[in-house]
């Protein structure tokens, strides 16, 4: 849940940063910058915190994290992280790196 919380900031800022540079009237954001917000909120957040939710089901019944859980958590944090950040900058082989 922190890991969706903190894609939830990073998204969040981003799209902040958007309404100022259109509420200003000077752009200072790449291109890109919506998708940098969309896909941190989507892959980074939504995503985040369903998966953080099952988990939380499963755990009940051990009362221990799963080392996959964790692994599987902290994998998909990172590839939306690249994703929001390759769409932010049209970077390429950043958007498909969430992938795997």
């Amino acid at each position: 849940m922190l890991a969706a919380l903190a894609s939830l900031c990073i998204g969040s800022t981003v799209g902040v940063l958007l309404q100022v540079e259109s509420a200003v009237g000077h752009g200072f954001l790449p291109e890109g910058a919506i998708g940098g917000h969309v896909s941190a909120q989507v892959v980074g957040y939504l995503v985040l915190v369903g998966m953080s939710v099952a988990e939380w089901q499963l755990i009940r019944a051990r009362e221990t994290l799963t080392k996959p859980g964790v692994i599987q958590v902290v994998l998909l944090f990172l590839g939306g992280l690249a994703v929001a950040v390759g769409a932010l900058l049209n970077i390429q082989p950043l958007l498909g790196a969430f992938m795997p």
